[in-house]
């Protein structure tokens, strides 16, 4: 989710709220006691002859985020045996992987760490469909696997289906009622659809299932946070990093807060610490720029959304609000270059379409403005922003 906060000449610039969700499934063990360096050697410079040979390289394959080659794997394991519900689970897994923003990978593949959202871009549609499909085959050689309904589920949030989401966790938690991560994800969902009530119970009972688990934590933080109550989600968020002081997440929602209530040196400390724990953490470097802009620290919010693309080519959050930076510092053509980027990437990106009619309202090209408010427009015909300044540009022209 995204706060978005208004300075002037209408321009926004968003703070990105994460729920991090986990997904896990027993796999095939790859270790036997040897040098797993050694046996990642041999197995990735040998061809496989089983499908289970498949599944151990695909496996090597995904731990390294080389997710397009784990997928050839897990089909080349179904080519040869077309009833293994766990080839269906892992490439379903790798596709969802490799369309989500992944922060982490357990061990031999058993799950990853993503940030929770929904997914617009409509090649990452059609690959969540994948997902969905292989997910589908597993529970239809496997009808009794809990965590793969919760798979599904997660899928099914990520492209805004929050009802079948919800429904196949449900099911995931009739099969197994102590299956934490299940409560996790229909949480997600739930605070998705703005089911706070709903949600905070989920993340309760994750806890009651086990007290230190620092997601539990730092979710019902979320819910607080979202509620205005400041003081509960940063207690939450503490006891999160209490239990993890390496929770990189932990400390970007507890900036958020600091941010939210006007704290932006705390805001800032916790996303450099954050930083500090992954250094290629993208959101951290966008949410300490927007708090750095706040700050009116424009060089290094720029430093901060230029190093954020460099690690993510594609963030479109990133372009745009590098663009919004280069906006209030009168650098016009900076800005109107960002946004376009932002556009390219995702050609639904309503804000960067006001972007760049802001830019060109200010450059007096209102007729240029015109028309980037009115794409705007035929994108979500409600967006109040576009709607004001279209009138301002028609006035003025």
């Amino acid at each position: 989710m995204k706060n978005q906060y208004i300075f002037f000449a209408g321009i926004k610039s968003g703070i990105i709220i994460i729920i991090l969700a986990i997904t896990l499934f027993s796999c095939t063990s790859i270790g036997d006691g040897n040098s797993q360096g050694a046996l990642e050697q041999a197995a990735l410079q040998t061809t496989p002859m089983t499908a289970e040979a498949f599944i151990d390289r695909g496996i090597l394959f995904a731990m390294r985020s080389d997710f397009e080659l784990a997928i050839a794997d897990f089909t080349d394991a179904l080519r040869l045996n077309s009833n293994l519900a766990e080839a269906y689970i892992l490439r379903g897994r790798a596709l969802y992987a490799s369309v989500a923003n992944v922060t982490g990978i357990d061990a031999n593949f058993s799950g990853f760490y993503y940030i929770s959202e929904v997914l617009v871009n409509e090649s990452q549609l059609q690959v969540l469909d994948r997902a969905i499909a292989d997910f589908s085959q597993a529970i239809r050689l496997d009808p009794n696997n809990s965590h793969t309904y919760d798979e599904r589920g997660s899928v099914y949030a990520a492209r805004g289906n929050f009802d079948r989401a919800i429904a196949d966790i449900n099911q995931a938690i009739r099969l197994n009622p102590n299956n934490l991560d299940a409560y996790i994800s229909r949480g997600n969902a739930h605070y998705h659809r703005g089911n706070l009530d709903q949600a905070f119970s989920d993340y309760n009972q994750a806890i009651r299932i086990d007290p230190n688990y620092a997601t539990g934590y730092r979710n019902r933080g979320l819910v607080h946070d979202s509620r205005g109550n400041f003081d509960q989600a940063i207690a939450d968020y503490n006891q999160a990093i209490r239990l993890n002081p390496n929770y990189a997440v932990a400390y970007i929602n507890r900036g958020n807060t600091h941010f939210d209530r006007g704290n932006f040196d705390q805001a800032i400390a916790d996303y450099t610490q954050a930083i500090r724990i992954d250094p290629n953490y993208a959101t951290a470097y966008i949410n300490r720029g927007i708090a750095n802009r706040a700050r009116g620290n424009l060089d290094q919010a720029i430093a901060d959304y230029t190093q954020a693309i460099r690690i993510n080519p594609n963030y479109t959050i990133a372009y745009y609000n590098r663009g919004n930076a280069h906006y209030h510092r009168g650098n016009l053509d900076q800005a109107f270059a960002d946004y376009t980027q932002a556009m390219q990437i995702d050609p639904n990106y309503i804000d960067a379409y006001n972007g760049r009619g802001n830019v060109q309202f200010q450059r007096g090209n209102f007729n240029q403005a015109i028309a980037e408010y009115e794409a705007a427009l035929r994108i979500d015909p409600n967006d109040s922003h576009a709607r004001q300044w279209l009138e301002e540009a028609r006035r003025r022209r």
